[in-house]
């Protein structure tokens, strides 16, 4: 959903819908009641991703520009001419949290005061130089945005 191009989610992506080869492919697709706690939050995730998306004019046809790349954490942003318009997305791939120092590139038009807000939910920041200290929760990530 941040990445350049048309996302693509078929019928219970968005809660997690397990799959396997034929004929397991895929189960009836299942609402509200009937989905685990689990599901339940994947599925608001997911909403929550999508409404970004919707909103940040970046996440949709922005430039991507890599700004962090290591072994376990990665931090990209999607740009804009507007600097409102942008989004930063940091991603962990490991079982444990993660505080890395995110670069914050001129690109971004970010000046020293601005307000981000993550766009799932997590802590919000501000910005005060040319980098950030985030905290990425395991498996995770964040989508700052301007407030």
């Amino acid at each position: 959903m941040t990445l350049p191009k048309t996302p693509l989610l078929y019928y219970g992506d968005e809660y997690g819908e397990p799959g396997g080869g034929d004929p397991d492919n895929r189960h009836a697709m299942r609402f509200d009641a009937a989905l685990s706690g689990r599901e339940k939050q994947q599925l608001a995730a997911t909403a929550s991703v999508l409404r970004a998306r919707s909103t940040i004019r970046g996440l949709r046809r922005g430039d991507f520009k890599t700004v962090l790349l290591g072994e376990d954490v990665y931090a990209y942003a999607r740009l804009d001419p507007d600097p409102k318009q942008v989004a930063l997305i940091v991603v962990n791939r490991l079982r444990s949290n993660q505080t890395p120092v995110v670069p914050l590139p001129p690109e971004l038009g970010w000046k020293a005061g601005t307000k981000l807000r993550d766009a799932l939910g997590g802590p919000g920041y501000m910005v005060s130089g040319t980098a950030l200290n985030v905290g990425v929760p395991a498996r995770f990530a964040l989508i700052l945005v301007p407030e």
